[in-house]
């Protein structure tokens, strides 16, 4: 058995989710591409958190000191309860907001901000019957800009965010247009993209 389907089946069995939802492996790719790199993140800030897979896992396995759960949708705020209660190591001290990226204003520094966000833009993609569904995979009252904006003010002096995208031309050109003024570092695996920001003094 692949190592990401040993994950999944994990993730389905130990972590409560909406009745809507179900994680994708992207998610999965996003922790195991994080924690792929060198660096270990004390402070880490989740946008767009879901059921809180990848902020909790990132966070236990870098035994951090802080995670903060940011999700619009108040349906997955008992899964995000349920599951940082139960799956997040109790050294780790835990925030949940349940607000747009637009509404939340961020009142400390983050060494690490990760997000799995929509693929998709209003206009873009075939929509779903159900609301909750297009909210995770369409941007509904949020945008790219708004969201990368989020991460430019929420990122410690020496912080790092990541993103992880499918390679898409239309949302490529929407992130370019909206991440002038941080380092950005693209790399292609497993048909997505695993953006890395920083700001453009840190190496």
């Amino acid at each position: 058995m692949s190592l990401i389907k040993q994950q999944i089946n994990y993730f389905v069995t130990e972590y409560k989710q909406p009745d809507f939802y179900r994680f994708n492996e992207d998610s999965i790719k996003l922790v195991n591409h994080v924690l792929s790199q060198t660096h270990k993140f004390e402070r880490i800030l989740d946008l767009g958190a879901g059921s809180g897979i990848i902020g909790i896992e990132l966070a236990n396995s870098m035994s951090s000191k802080e995670l903060t759960l940011l999700e619009i949708q108040s349906d997955f705020e008992l899964s995000l309860k349920f599951n940082c209660e139960k799956i997040l190591s109790k050294e780790i001290s835990y925030e949940i907001h349940i607000k747009s990226f637009s509404d939340w204003v961020p009142i400390k520094p983050f060494d690490l901000i990760v997000c799995n966000p929509p693929y998709f833009l209003p206009e873009h993609g075939q929509p779903n019957r159900d609301y909750r569904k297009q909210i995770c995979r369409s941007f509904q009252s949020d945008s790219w800009t708004i969201l990368i904006e989020k991460m430019k003010i929420s990122l410690s002096h020496a912080g790092r965010a990541y993103i992880v995208v499918k390679d898409n031309p239309i949302v490529l050109t929407e992130i370019h247009k909206a991440i002038s003024g941080l380092r950005h570092k693209i790399t292609n695996k497993d048909n997505l993209l695993f953006i890395e920001l920083s700001g453009l003094d840190v190496d």
